[in-house]
C-alpha cells in the first residue's frame, strides 16, 4: 500500500471554503456514479489533475470533481499513487476546459501489453476488462479488418500489410499521437524477452500482463476453434511460441 505524506494545504482555509462550494455546486452527488447511471451521496473532492503534480489547479473549479469514497479510491492506484483508468478518463474530458494541453497530459497515457501464446487467452483478457474509452492493437485483428476474414483465417499474404500497420500504430502510440483512448491495450505474442524489453521501452508501457497459459491448454483450444481453418498451422505457431519462450 502507497503511503502519502500528509498535505497541510487540505487544512487551510480556501480549501475548505472551496470543498464546501465544489460539493454544493455538484448537489452533493457523486459524478463518477452519475456516469453510470448511479446515485450516491458525495463525501470527497478530487484533483482531477493532482494537486503535487499540478499545483496551479489546486483551487480551479473545472479540476475539482465531487464522489463517493468508493469512486474516490478507484481514481488511484493504491499500491503506487498513479492515476487509474478512471481518473484518466476525467483528465481528458477536462483538460480543455482546465486549460491542460495534450502535450502536459503524456505521461498519463497508458499503455498494457498483454503478452502470451497464442490461443492463451490475451484477447479474453482485453475483453474483460476494457471500456468503450479504450483502444486494442492485435496484429489478428488488423488482418481481419483488412481481409472481412475470420481472425484465424486471413490470407497469409496479408501479414506484411499488417505488420506494417502495426507498426505505424506503435509510432503513433510511442509519440502519443492521435490517439486519444485512455488506455491502450497492445496484444501480441512476444516470446523472447529482447523483443519484450524492445517493445515496452519504444510504447512507454505502463503495465505488461503475461497471460501464462500452458503449451497443452493452448492447442487444445486452437484445434476446437471452429474459427480457425489452418488447425495445423495455429498448432505449429503455438510449439514455436513456447520453444522460444523466455520468462
Amino acid at each position: 500500500m502507497y503511503y502519502k505524506k500528509p498535505n497541510s494545504f487540505y487544512e487551510s482555509k480556501p480549501w475548505r471554503k472551496k470543498r464546501s462550494n465544489v460539493l454544493k455546486r455538484d448537489n452533493y452527488q457523486c459524478r463518477e456514479c452519475k456516469r453510470y447511471g448511479r446515485t450516491a451521496q458525495a463525501e470527497m473532492v478530487h484533483h482531477v489533475f493532482p494537486l503535487e503534480d499540478y499545483p496551479d489547479y489546486r483551487l480551479s473549479n473545472d479540476n475539482l470533481l465531487s464522489c463517493c469514497q468508493n469512486c474516490h479510491n478507484t481514481f488511484h492506484d493504491r499500491n503506487n499513487n498513479e492515476v487509474t483508468e478512471q481518473g484518466i478518463y476525467w483528465q481528458r474530458k477536462l483538460r480543455q476546459k482546465i486549460g491542460i494541453t495534450e502535450q502536459q497530459l503524456i505521461d498519463t497515457f497508458r499503455v498494457v501489453l498483454v503478452w502470451g501464446s497464442p490461443a492463451s487467452g490475451k484477447t479474453t483478457y482485453v475483453k474483460e476488462r476494457m471500456r468503450l474509452t479504450d483502444m486494442v492493437v492485435d496484429l489478428d485483428y488488423i488482418k481481419q479488418a483488412i481481409s472481412l476474414q475470420p481472425k484465424t483465417s486471413a490470407m497469409p499474404k496479408l501479414i506484411n500489410a499488417s505488420l506494417s500497420i502495426r507498426s505505424y500504430i506503435y509510432d503513433l502510440i510511442s509519440n502519443r499521437e492521435t490517439i486519444e483512448a485512455d488506455t491502450v491495450y497492445v496484444v501480441a505474442g512476444l516470446p523472447k524477452q529482447t523483443d519484450r524489453d524492445y517493445l515496452i521501452k519504444k510504447l512507454k508501457v505502463n503495465e505488461v500482463i503475461h497471460i501464462d497459459t500452458d503449451e497443452q491448454t493452448c492447442i487444445q483450444r486452437a484445434t476446437e476453434d471452429s474459427d480457425g481453418l489452418d488447425k495445423r498451422l495455429q498448432v505449429e505457431i503455438i510449439m514455436k511460441h513456447f520453444r522460444e519462450l523466455e520468462t
